[in-house]
């Protein structure tokens, strides 16, 4: 009895090694290449989310000056009107621990800026976050 042959002239009817490695090969690539895209976008989102909570908290302390005539004491004093919460932090682990610089503080200066569990006793002016140093 012989043996069946191939139709396509082949000698067997599955896939070489090499062919098998050169697929995993471009897979990997391409998967590889997805990933950082991912990565990159999602960096990318936390910075925007980071820079649109700065602007809420600055935009509230501006209205909290206007009406009270001072720079209010803490992140908490402006979620009695002017924010729902204190945005938090998308780039840090601790969300809400924001660096406060006060109106005799120096913003250019790292060493005067304050956590937000102690800040100025003038009030706080600006906010940074932790993951800008």
């Amino acid at each position: 009895m012989q043996a069946r042959k191939n139709p396509n002239g082949g000698g067997s009817n599955g896939f070489s090694i090499l062919e098998v490695l050169v697929v995993v090969a471009i897979l990997a690539t391409v998967v590889g290449g997805v990933y950082g895209i991912y990565e990159s976008s999602v960096s990318n989102a936390r910075l925007q989310q980071l820079r649109a909570n700065q602007k809420s908290i600055q935009l509230a302390i501006e209205q909290y000056k206007a009406k009270t005539g001072r720079f209010p004491g803490s992140l908490q004093a402006l979620t009695r009107g002017y924010l729902n919460r204190v945005p938090e932090d998308p780039t840090r682990d601790q969300a809400t621990d924001w660096m406060v610089i006060g109106p005799n503080d120096d913003p250019r200066s790292i060493s005067s800026w304050r956590s937000s569990t102690s800040p100025p006793s003038d009030g706080i002016v600006d906010v940074r976050s932790r993951s800008e140093l």
